[in-house]
């Protein structure tokens, strides 16, 4: 008999699983923010140095009061990384500057504080300040204009309409050394808030409505140096000159020589001291060495025509 051949039988495989894809896998949910996550440290840092600008501001003026004055532009330099439109620590770093010799760079200051607040009392007496520190008594008398016509209690704007003036007095008709002395007694004998010095010139002086108090800056010392420091400083080697001039009029016998010719060369050198003496404390109230100032307005020059900034 034939074998049969063995019936070939059929292998089934079974399907394969489809992967899931990622619209069926489970999403894990959200971890929860922990306090680290919620407020990350820049924000923490961040808070931190709002919370030291007024100290920082408050230790500047303190080293300024004292004459330190690059160590307190530092502090206000810091102070205003935090708060970069702070009118008043802009304003303050500006007086600052101006009391080193860096004019240009003090008017900068101030009129960034003006673009934050442009009624601000200090901001405008900075601009004015630097505008007659660097010279410009013309520009700087429209400025004290403008604050004396904003904020008519404050007495620094009539005082610096008053200087604006006589230093163009002085510039355009010579030094009168009697004249200088009797006005600026006058203006510091005179009371507080008085209105502007020739109100005519911007109209009639008004009233601020705000309440707020602006300090009067002609109450605090100017200089941190005593009075013969404070003339030797302006006079530089003219001083040791003024006391000489000073001995020979001390000396009667002297004095009355040559029918009194040589006594009448020594007061006319005394006067000329004297009207020298006037000049640099209108340019230069702060007291500091009058070459300081002079070459510090130089640099100044130096530095923006060779596009240094700094």
């Amino acid at each position: 008999m034939p074998t049969r051949s063995p019936i070939p039988t059929r292998t089934v495989i079974a399907p394969k699983k489809p992967k899931p894809t990622r619209s069926t896998q489970q999403q894990s949910p959200p971890k929860p923010k922990t306090p680290e996550s919620a407020n990350p440290p820049s924000t923490s840092l961040i808070a931190q140095s709002q919370a030291l600008f007024p100290a920082l501001v408050a230790e500047a003026e303190r080293l300024s009061r004292q004459g330190h004055y690059s160590a307190a532009i530092s502090l206000y330099t810091r102070a205003i990384e935090t708060r970069p439109t702070d009118p008043t620590a802009l304003s303050l770093r500006s007086k600052c500057r101006i009391l080193q010799g860096e004019y240009e760079i003090a008017l900068q200051d101030a009129e960034q504080a003006l673009k934050a607040d442009p009624s601000f009392a200090k901001a405008l007496a900075a601009k004015a300040e630097a505008l007659f520190a660097a010279g410009n008594f013309e520009d700087a008398l429209v400025w004290y204009h403008r604050g004396a016509y904003l904020r008519a209690d404050v007495e620094e704007f009539r005082v610096g309409v008053l200087r604006c003036k006589q230093a163009i007095m002085v510039a355009i008709q010579g030094i009168d050394a009697s004249q200088l002395k009797k006005e600026r007694e006058t203006s510091t004998k005179s009371s507080k808030g008085v209105g502007v010095y020739h109100p005519g010139v911007v109209g009639p002086a008004r009233r601020s409505t705000t309440t707020r108090q602006v300090e009067n800056v002609t109450q605090r010392p100017t200089t941190p140096y005593d009075t013969e420091t404070f003339e030797r400083n302006l006079l530089e080697e003219l001083y040791e000159d003024r006391v000489f001039l000073r001995g020979l009029a001390s000396d009667p016998v002297f004095m009355s020589a040559a029918n009194g010719d040589v006594g009448a060369l020594v007061r006319e050198g005394e006067r000329y001291m004297e009207g020298r003496l006037e000049y640099w404390k209108i340019r230069n109230p702060s007291g500091r060495p009058a070459s300081a100032v002079i070459s510090g307005a130089r640099r100044n020059k130096f530095r923006k025509g060779s596009g240094r900034v700094r």
